[in-house]
């Protein structure tokens, strides 16, 4: 117990002078965008463009101003994570990152070990949703064995597979009306583009909150009762029992790191959550099974 207050008491005081820190930028940035906005804009300018020039002038200072209050929330949870993981094993942890890294050398090189560029739901784009709907469908078949809550984890996993293939848009050559056209970036018909480009600035937090929920949550009073239930107890065990949190926060890391990569955490994401729900499956039936 001394030694883990040991732990928390440095990180404590970290946060709380980076929290300071985040506020007196937060409000400096406040006070100088009001009187002198050209001049905030001119240093973002000199500072984070290549070219000198920056477009989305807005765009640019919005991200200026919750950059920090971004960090700090992700920090935070990174400690909650990582002071709450199950003891690592470094025969599962070895084989992930083998996996990992092996598919991102081929992401980042596919173009030249398959001679051709990358395109819309090419093979790869077409797979992700392809195991998005398998996973769905593993899912779903756990409502027939009583784990009625997996039903959700169905419909976020079809959900996701057919935005991942715009609903089907290319595949039966559907027209983009007018209101895609005009405010979805890539003119598709999908959600997730409306959101660009700050959905890029999302997939990190998305797998930190799936480390947390692995993990600290678990021990919040207050999702006793979401833990209580049969469908999570399983879910929970099937991650630990493979310690598939470690997998999440390589993602994290990796997706504060890879903004440009966000197509191979798609991939991996539809890759992992097909894993999950076999995992998850194997639990039921070992649960069910008769002794």
């Amino acid at each position: 117990m001394e030694n883990q207050n040991n732990l928390v008491n440095p990180f404590k005081k970290t946060f709380i002078f980076l929290f300071v820190l985040t506020i007196l930028w937060t409000t400096a940035f406040l006070i100088l965008s009001f009187f002198r906005f050209d001049t905030v804009i001119y240093a973002l300018e000199v500072t984070l463009s290549n070219d000198g020039k920056i477009e989305a002038k807005k765009l640019a200072w919005l991200k200026a101003l919750f950059a920090p209050c971004y960090i700090l929330i992700l920090l935070l949870g990174f400690y909650k994570v990582t002071s709450n993981l199950p003891t690592s094993s470094v025969k599962f942890i070895s084989i992930y990152l083998i996996f990992i890294f092996s598919h991102y050398l081929f992401y980042v090189n596919q173009n030249e070990l398959l001679g051709r560029p990358k395109y819309e739901d090419d093979a790869f784009e077409l797979a992700t949703a392809i195991l998005a709907f398998a996973t769905a469908i593993i899912f779903f078949s756990a409502v027939f064995l009583g784990r009625h809550l997996a039903l959700l984890f169905a419909l976020a996993m079809f959900l996701y597979g057919m935005e991942e293939i715009s609903w089907g848009q290319r595949v039966f050559s559907i027209e983009s009306g007018e209101f895609f056209q005009k405010y979805n970036q890539q003119k598709e018909l999908n959600i997730h583009n409306f959101f660009n480009p700050f959905i890029y600035y999302l997939y990190a937090p998305f797998f930190l909150l799936l480390a947390l929920f692995l993990t600290y949550f678990r021990n919040i009073k207050a999702l006793k009762k979401v833990y209580g239930k049969q469908t999570i107890k399983l879910l929970l065990k099937a991650g630990d029992k493979y310690y598939l949190v470690y997998v999440l926060l390589v993602y994290f890391i990796m997706s504060i790191f890879s903004f440009d990569q966000y197509e191979f955490l798609e991939q991996q994401f539809s890759v992992f959550s097909f894993a999950f729900s076999i995992i998850f499956i194997k639990e039921i039936i070992l649960e069910d099974k008769p002794y």
